[in-house]
């Protein structure tokens, strides 16, 4: 089961903390958010498909995701934790 820590929330900025094990999108679902998205591995591996594109994320590794870009988690490994950094727009 995925936990999501909530570290710091504004109007207009969002950091999560997520521990991840093994949780995956579900089929054809894929993210559009509002929001642009920084995300940083602390820890694990996980496989990010963007657009079409399968993205491995290890540990220090990052990407950033501009509001609308279509994204899913393809892989999290047992032992994942990342960082999320949500920038709403105004």
């Amino acid at each position: 089961m995925e936990k999501v820590i909530i570290l710091f929330e504004s109007l207009d900025v969002r950091v999560e903390r997520i521990y991840s094990n093994g949780e995956i999108s579900a089929p054809g679902f894929y993210y559009n958010q509002e929001e642009d998205e920084f995300v940083k591995i602390e820890k694990g591996k996980a496989i990010i498909e963007v657009e079409g594109e399968e993205i491995l994320l290890t540990k220090g590794g990052e990407i950033f995701l501009e509001r609308h870009t279509k994204h899913r988690i393809n892989y999290t490994s047992d032992d994942c934790v990342w960082y999320c950094i949500f920038r709403k727009h105004q």
